[in-house]
């Protein structure tokens, strides 16, 4: 429970820094917005904080979505046509709100292959459980 509640704050605080969240004027705009920053942090923290093997599984499932939408995620152009705002916009996570991005302009392409690994590592080295 106390994983639960800790992505759920580090969401909240994700999303109320967040300048998209006041663009968006409609309900269902800061609907779809706060449900992609739970992805967001599911994708950063998930695999320390829950299961591994499944945190691995959905991360490959980004991957793979990025890759076949043009480095783009749908969520983010759905979300940006919702606010009004321009389709080229990214996605304001933290690394774009404090501008790592903009240092590193494809960090999240090395982010996601290494939270990969380390979800690997801690699947291997803890024995998890793998249920479907």
């Amino acid at each position: 429970m106390d994983s639960y509640l800790i992505l759920l704050s580090i969401t909240l605080l994700q999303y109320t820094i967040d300048p998209t969240f006041y663009l968006c004027s409609t309900t269902r705009s800061k609907v779809i917005l706060f449900i992609h920053h739970i992805i967001s942090i599911y994708i950063m923290f998930g695999g320390f904080l829950l299961n591994p093997f499944y945190h691995l599984i959905f991360t490959i499932t980004v991957l793979i979505h990025w890759i076949t939408n043009n480095n783009r995620c749908q969520i983010t152009i759905i979300n940006n046509r919702e606010c009004g705002i321009d389709e080229s916009n990214q996605f304001q996570d933290f690394l774009q709100t404090l501008n790592i991005s903009k240092v590193f302009p494809n960090i999240h392409w090395f982010i996601l292959p290494l939270l990969c690994l380390l979800d690997i590592y801690r699947i291997q080295k803890e024995n998890v459980k793998i249920t479907f």
